[in-house]
């Protein structure tokens, strides 16, 4: 049996796409890295990844970001990034 709403949608997809979104969330909020989110949300790491993309939300797990976000705080003497690294850095701990 497949249910559906009235906004046309059957009631399984539904709840999929709000586990994704209640994973995605918990992502956002570092509760979650993207192994746990794609746990969280009944999918693959790759098809959580690539909603991730998706949606434009930044994954920072590429190793030596850090560094360069550093590097270019410092080369274009940007106060705005230097925060950001410092707000990165603080969440971390």
């Amino acid at each position: 049996v497949n249910l559906m709403l009235t906004g046309g949608l059957p009631v399984r997809k539904i709840e999929s796409t709000m586990t994704l979104d209640l994973a995605i969330q918990a992502y956002m909020e570092r509760r979650t890295d993207l192994p746990g989110g794609a746990q969280m949300a009944g999918i693959s790491y790759n098809c959580f990844l690539q909603e991730i993309e998706a949606r434009n939300i930044v994954v920072l797990d590429e190793e030596g970001f850090l560094d360069q976000l550093a590097f270019l705080a410092e080369r274009f003497e940007s106060e705005a990034l230097k925060d950001a690294l410092q707000a990165v850095v603080v969440n971390q701990m």
